[in-house]
């Protein structure tokens, strides 16, 4: 199914969201939106560097994000119509970076000699854990208690030494008061933390974010 695309191209990244819309990225070309099982095929490069080399695509619900080449990593909140580049904590020099969101919405970049971790949809990043001088990390996932494992490119796999929650919970507690739900909680240690995500649900398996509140960094 080529309707829409270059004539001459060869795929770099592919993702499909729960909506069974595709995205896929050509070399030099941009990105493409299909919603049709990929029988016809859209530009959805608005906001991306011209010509720029999309190396990765993932998605989180509606949202998406990219990684290119040499120019960065970008986010998309509209299906791809319009991307806008993430840039708070991360390094201004990265170069092929690969993407990987949770179920949970955090998401992390692999780079050189560093994973990097967003807690709020990549509006902020922390660095999260080192690999070793000079390898690169080329590929990302997590087991089912949240341990990071990461493929390098001289043959090694990496695990996280903890899991990627990076704070340690001394109380927890859930007030009603008025049709209102009082969140009261404090901390033992805190790891690189951003901050809290407050979620709610209405049947136990599907969450929405309704606000968050700044963590400490590190302490402990």
């Amino acid at each position: 199914c080529t309707n829409g695309l270059p004539e001459a191209y060869s795929i770099e990244a592919l993702d499909v969201n729960n909506s069974g819309n595709c995205f896929l990225s050509t070399t030099n070309d941009g990105l493409f939106f299909s919603e049709d099982s990929g029988y016809t095929w859209v530009p959805r490069s608005q906001g991306l560097p011209l010509g720029c080399r999309v190396t990765s695509i993932t998605h989180y619900n509606d949202i998406l994000f990219c990684t290119t080449y040499s120019d960065g990593v970008f986010k998309s909140t509209n299906q791809g119509s319009d991307w806008y580049k993430l840039t708070s904590g991360l390094p201004a020099n990265l170069s092929s970076p690969t993407i990987r969101v949770k179920s949970n919405g955090h998401v992390f970049i692999g780079n050189d000699r560093m994973v990097y971790g967003s807690f709020n949809l990549g509006e902020n990043w922390f660095n999260y854990v080192p690999v070793p001088v000079g390898v690169k990390i080329l590929s990302m996932g997590f087991d089912n208690a949240g341990y990071l494992y990461v493929g390098c490119d001289n043959g090694a796999v990496y695990k996280s030494y903890d899991n990627i929650l990076p704070v340690e919970l001394s109380s927890f507690t859930a007030q009603l008061s008025e049709n209102k739900v009082l969140l009261t909680w404090s901390t033992e240690t805190e790891t690189n933390n951003l901050g809290f995500e407050i979620q709610r649900t209405s049947d136990s398996t599907n969450w929405i974010t309704i606000g968050f509140k700044e963590g400490n960094g590190t302490t402990t």
